[in-house]
């Protein structure tokens, strides 16, 4: 009888820790920090097949967050946001963009623009997606957050 206790006792506690680091690891999974950052990058889900020179940060955990910039003409950055279901709308002097970098993103200020391409749907929370698209530069920025 003793017996069958302590047996009972140690496969309980082999469960609990069992459990209790299943619970860790899903935990990292989804809160822990476990950034990308990458230049150069070959491809890209939120680049076109002919985009080059492109720098991504990505914190691959439960925010999905996503900041990258990249050189692509704007013919090919147009076909791309349509088949993304991106409607563009233009604008022109100052923006407020992300550059990747290996801690997130730099927030940079680019002023005097005359002409740019823009995208942006995001919740109160600030989940969502803004894309940026300057034809002087032939560069894209993409901010994109799942919370």
């Amino acid at each position: 009888m003793k017996k069958a206790r302590k047996v009972a006792a140690i496969g309980c506690g082999a469960v609990l820790v069992l459990l209790a680091s299943a619970i860790g690891f899903l935990g990292y999974a989804m809160f822990g920090n476990q950034p990308f950052y990458a230049v150069n990058v070959p491809q890209h889900e939120f680049a076109p097949a002919s985009a080059t020179s492109i720098e991504v940060f990505e914190d691959r955990n439960l925010s999905g967050l996503v900041t990258m910039t990249y050189v692509v003409e704007e013919e090919a950055f147009r076909k791309f946001a349509a088949e993304k279901g991106w409607p563009l709308s233009s604008g022109s002097g100052t923006i407020h963009v992300r550059q990747p970098s290996p801690n997130y993103g730099e927030l940079r200020t680019l002023r005097g623009l005359d002409a740019y391409l823009t995208y942006e749907k995001r919740k109160p929370s600030g989940a969502g997606i803004t894309v940026f698209y300057i034809p002087s530069q032939s560069r894209a920025y993409i901010d994109k957050s799942n919370r």
